[in-house]
């Protein structure tokens, strides 16, 4: 009869560090998929602590067959305490000149109507009156703001495009009216 093979057992001692009493780690809170996405766009709110201030963010995405593309903006003024808020930094990042030739080229229902017909593919002299019901004078009048804002531009003899920033403009005013629509 074989007899019962005898099996070491190795006692390790614990070290002096390890027989103290630790204590367990909080666990780790994730934060939720909305403030991740926040902390994407803004880098600061990653960062632990309160924050105060302002934050815009604005961004266009395209779609062209094979190519997307995508084009963000985005303007933080954020401060760790409430006093060190100065919201007239954020404001003085805004140019007025450029800004007040777009908002002067956006201000007229007709341009705006014109902007959303040629993204729609409308872009000769023809089609734009036939759509947009105006005469020869007052479309002229409105593709010269539209041109002079850098907002559509004449490819050739009545043959009129939207340029990119006429794109990104109108997609202004598409988030624009979504936001005031909600308020």
């Amino acid at each position: 009869m074989a007899s019962p093979q005898k099996t070491k057992q190795t006692v390790k001692k614990a070290s002096p560090a390890a027989r103290t009493r630790t204590r367990k780690a909080p666990p780790v809170r994730r934060p939720s998929r909305r403030a991740s996405r926040i902390e994407a766009l803004f880098p600061k709110f990653a960062k632990p602590g309160p924050w105060y201030g302002v934050a815009s963010l604005c961004a266009v995405a395209e779609a062209d067959g094979h190519r997307p593309r995508l084009r963000v903006a985005h303007l933080e003024q954020l401060f760790d305490k409430p006093a060190r808020r100065p919201r007239h930094k954020f404001a003085h990042t805004i140019n007025v000149q450029r800004v007040a030739r777009l908002f002067n080229a956006l201000s007229n229902r007709h341009r705006i109507a014109m902007l959303q017909a040629m993204f729609a593919g409308a872009g000769t002299y023809a089609a734009l009156t036939e759509q947009l019901g105006l005469k020869a004078g007052p479309l002229y009048h409105h593709v010269r703001e539209l041109r002079l804002a850098g907002l559509v531009a004449l490819e050739q003899r009545d043959l009129y495009r939207l340029t990119d920033r006429g794109k990104n403009a109108l997609m202004l005013a598409a988030c624009f009216d979504s936001l005031v629509a909600k308020a």
